[in-house]
């Protein structure tokens, strides 16, 4: 890690740089430095230990948050700090309705869950097309966001999110930002950011925060759409379709690259305060060597929890960037803290409880992996978890939704859906919504 700045009214400490001893660690083991060092006799014992992967014997007491009603799921996972809330949902979920959202996967794919706000729901589908219909399944309008003259379909990916005042702000792989007036799709303004844009928006204090394939961030005016700063991530080789999205509290905006950066800056300034890296994958993977944050960043009181898509999992001091532990899973979605417990939806295709002190497996259920375990040609795709009701509901590619006991991990009902999802579902006012992937809007009640 290094560190340029620190937020205001926090303690001095010394730092390490991390990436100069990696760098020495790689360029050494290279045999850069002259003579094979010699090997001396003892344990060898890692500096930094990985968090092992056998599950706890019993597993602790779970103490969940009440669940509360939820009126409002404005953007990505919900809030701008990406921690879910616990939503108030009935048992025995079943399809109160369908309706036609535009287009599902095909030669573009989808990237963007729904957002709830003020008694309707949006949706983005997979050629820049976006829709707003009431929590009854009513097309309110549909409106096509992409420049003039293009196809859509060459324009896939990006996201949804609300801000006050009734505004829907929309990204898009044209590489703009579009807000929109949520009543009645009005285009209010349009700025182009220069780099695609496959993430959703996160929109806090007046601000939103979009950051590009190619490793910019930039922060616009809501009001207005005027560019407030702009700053260039380390970039990736490669990278993942889709992309995790900022995480922003009052003060700090927690920014994910494909390089496998995660930095934190002045939400209000763009001045950076510290920069993470996000090391490692799964021996034996091709992805593994693709470092792109996939899971977006979580902050909780002064803890960031972060992951990529090839087996690494950290929790990250948000005052100073500083590691507090690692974990040998990764996430294509945000994690669910709870309690004193993190809930992972992880990139081996099993819903994960860990200590989120320490890091620590509690208990782990494995999910489908493939479409045929023989051929193992198709791989599921899952969306969540979401806490709600009591319970962890996820999605999943192959048609299921899921419902599993937060404390044990045991799964509790299953629900068959008239299409697969991939994409995190949204919560609001006693109804799950999904996206299928088909390019349906699914509501359970």
């Amino acid at each position: 890690m290094s560190f340029a700045n620190r937020l205001p009214g926090l303690p001095r400490r010394g730092h390490a740089t991390l990436s100069g001893v990696l760098l020495c660690a790689a360029l050494a083991g290279c045999g850069w430095f002259g003579d094979d060092e010699e090997i001396l006799p003892g344990t060898r014992i890692p500096v930094r230990a990985e968090v092992a992967e056998t599950p706890m014997a019993a597993p602790p007491p779970l103490m969940l948050p009440p669940a509360v009603p939820v009126n409002s799921w404005s953007q990505r996972n919900g809030t701008a700090t990406h921690v879910q809330p616990h939503a108030a949902l009935g048992s025995g979920l079943r399809l109160a309705w369908s309706a036609d959202a535009g287009s599902g996967n095909g030669a573009s794919r989808l990237t963007s869950g729904p957002v709830v706000a003020n008694g309707r729901v949006f949706t983005l589908d997979s050629s820049a097309e976006v829709t707003a219909f009431s929590e009854a399944g009513a097309r309110i309008w549909r409106v096509d966001v992409s420049p003039e003259g293009e196809d859509g379909e060459n324009g896939y990916g990006g996201g949804l999110a609300i801000g006050d005042g009734g505004r829907l702000f929309v990204t898009t792989g044209f590489g703009q930002v579009v807000a929109l007036e949520s009543g009645t799709g009005e285009e209010l303004w349009r700025t182009p950011v220069r780099g695609i844009i496959r993430s959703a928006p996160t929109v806090s204090n007046g601000r939103v925060f979009v950051v590009t394939r190619d490793d910019q961030a930039v922060a616009l005016d809501a009001a207005t759409g005027q560019i407030l700063w702009r700053l260039q991530g380390a970039a990736g080789v490669t990278g993942l379709m889709g992309g995790a999205s900022p995480a922003v509290d009052d003060v700090l905006a927690v920014l994910p690259f494909s390089s496998g950066e995660v930095t934190g800056v002045l939400a209000a300034s763009g001045r950076r305060i510290w920069t993470a890296a996000i090391a490692g994958g799964r021996r034996g993977f091709a992805r593994s060597d693709i470092g792109d944050i996939t899971g977006d960043p979580v902050i909780v009181g002064d803890t960031i929890f972060v992951a990529n898509q090839s087996g690494r999992l950290v929790s990250i001091d948000r005052r100073t960037g500083q590691r507090n532990w690692t974990a040998n899973h990764g996430s294509i979605n945000a994690v669910q803290p709870a309690g004193s417990s993190l809930f992972v939806l992880s990139d081996a295709a099993k819903l994960l409880r860990l200590d989120a002190a320490t890091g620590q497996l509690i208990w782990s259920t494995d999910l489908p992996e493939y479409d045929d375990p023989e051929d193992r040609d198709v791989a599921i795709g899952y969306g969540g978890p979401v806490l709600a009701g009591g319970r962890l509901v996820v999605v999943s590619a192959d048609g299921l939704l899921l419902s599993f006991d937060p404390a044990t991990g045991q799964e509790l009902s299953r629900v068959e859906m008239p299409e697969g999802a991939y994409l995190p579902p949204a919560i609001a006012d006693g109804k799950l919504y999904v996206m299928s992937i088909d390019g349906d809007l699914l509501a359970f009640q």
